[in-house]
C-alpha cells in the first residue's frame, strides 16, 4: 500500500480561543488579524489583543489571544 493510499488531507478548522471561549473563524479566507477584526464587534476585548499561534491541535488550527498591545 502506498503513502497515498493511506494519507487523506483534510482542511484545518481555524478557531480562536481565550478565557475559556472557543470561537469559529468567521471566514477563513481571511488573514487571523481580519478575521479578529470581523469578530470584535462581538468580543470588544478583542481590539486591543495580540494573538499568538497558530497552534496546530489534530485537525485546528489554533489561535489564542495574548494581553494587550502595547
Amino acid at each position: 500500500m502506498s503513502a497515498t493510499d493511506t494519507a487523506k488531507l483534510r482542511p484545518l478548522t481555524r478557531v480562536f480561543q481565550w478565557n475559556g471561549l472557543e470561537i469559529p473563524d468567521p471566514n477563513p479566507r481571511l488573514k487571523p488579524e481580519e478575521a479578529v477584526k470581523l469578530l470584535s464587534p462581538v468580543y470588544p476585548e478583542l481590539n486591543n489583543a495580540s494573538l499568538e499561534g497558530p497552534s496546530f491541535r489534530g485537525d485546528r488550527e489554533v489561535y489564542t489571544r495574548l494581553g494587550t498591545k502595547g
